[in-house]
C-alpha cells in the first residue's frame, strides 16, 4: 500500500507534525535549540525527528530528573530539572511540550518576559499536551495538538479510499487479500499433491517396471 499509493506521503505522526511546522517557520532547523518538557514517548518521538532534521541543541526537562537525563543523554543534549527549566526558556526557539499536569505550566506572564528576554526573537512553541500545557491568551505563535492534527491528516481532503494518481486503496488490498489466501490455500493442500504423486510412482514401478537396457536390445 506504501509502495503504490500516497498513503505515507503526509506526516504520520504528531511529533513529526511538530518538525514540519518548525521548519515552515524557521528557514533552518541546524542553528535552532529545542527543549523538551516532558519525557514520555510522544517527546522522545519529538527529540528524535528534531534532531534528524540538524538541530543539535536539545535541552530536556521532566518532573523525574533521571527520566530527563536518559532521554537527554540518547540526543546527547542536556538535562534540566524541572524546577528550573523556565530560566533556560529564552535561550531556546522551540519549545514542545507535552506532560500530564493538570493546569497551565507556562502562563501569560512568564512567556511575556520570556519574550522581552528574547527580544521579540522568533519562538515557536508547541504544546501537544492534554489538557495543555501553555495558556495561549497572549501567545499568537502557539500550535496545538487541533493543529498538529490537520497537519498529521495531510491530505485528508482526498477522497477515503483514494490517492492522487494511483487506484483505489480498498481495491488493492482486496486483491492481495485474495492472493494470500491462494497462497495459503496451495500451502495446505502441497503436501497431500506431493504424497499423492509419490504413491502414484510407487504403484507406477510395481505394476510397470521399467524395461532394463538388456530388454530394450
Amino acid at each position: 500500500m506504501r509502495t503504490e499509493t500516497g498513503i505515507a506521503s503526509s506526516a504520520v505522526s504528531v511529533s513529526f507534525a511538530a518538525v514540519e511546522l518548525a521548519r515552515k517557520i524557521f528557514d533552518r532547523l541546524d542553528d535552532k535549540a529545542v527543549m523538551i518538557i516532558g519525557a514520555g514517548e510522544m517527546c522522545e518521538l519529538a527529540a528524535r525527528h528534531f534532531v534528524s532534521n540538524g538541530v543539535t541543541r536539545v535541552l530536556v526537562t521532566n518532573r523525574t530528573f533521571e527520566r530527563a537525563e536518559k532521554l537527554a543523554a540518547e540526543f546527547q543534549g542536556r538535562a534540566v530539572p524541572f524546577e528550573q527549566f523556565t530560566e533556560h526558556l529564552a535561550s531556546v526557539d522551540i519549545i514542545l511540550t507535552s506532560t500530564g499536569a493538570p493546569t497551565f505550566i507556562l502562563g501569560q506572564k512568564q512567556m511575556e518576559e520570556v519574550l522581552r528576554r528574547r527580544k521579540n526573537r522568533p519562538m515557536f512553541l508547541i504544546d501537544i499536551a492534554v489538557p495543555r500545557d501553555i495558556d495561549r491568551r497572549s501567545i499568537s505563535s502557539t500550535t496545538s495538538i487541533s493543529t498538529m492534527s490537520t497537519t498529521c491528516r495531510g491530505g485528508a481532503g482526498q477522497p477515503q479510499g483514494t490517492s492522487e494518481g494511483s487506484a483505489p486503496r480498498e481495491a488493492i488490498v482486496g486483491e492481495e487479500i485474495g492472493q494470500f489466501h491462494l497462497w495459503l490455500a496451495n500451502l495446505e493442500v502441497k503436501p497431500t499433491i506431493v504424497a499423492l504423486r509419490k504413491r502414484f510412482e510407487d504403484i507406477c514401478a510395481r505394476n510397470w517396471p521399467r524395461p532394463s537396457a538388456t530388454t530394450r536390445s
